[in-house]
């Protein structure tokens, strides 16, 4: 994880479209946030259901529209 991050800073501080570059750096470190609080949740089942009840609403959203 410290290799990504510290890749991505380089590419921020190089880049010549710091927009585009700023939100993919943002999107990293969402991307690392979830696996930390994912990786450290001791019990599997609070995992099933929280991937479980966004499932459930997105597609009860998709049937709704």
């Amino acid at each position: 994880m410290a290799l990504l991050l510290e890749a991505s800073l380089v590419g921020l501080a190089i880049s010549h479209d710091r927009d585009l570059s700023l939100r993919a750096f943002q999107s990293v470190l969402a991307c690392i946030l979830a696996y930390c609080s994912l990786v450290d949740i001791p019990d599997s089942a609070y995992i099933e259901r929280g991937f479980a009840f966004p499932g459930v609403c997105g597609f009860a959203a998709m049937l709704l529209a």
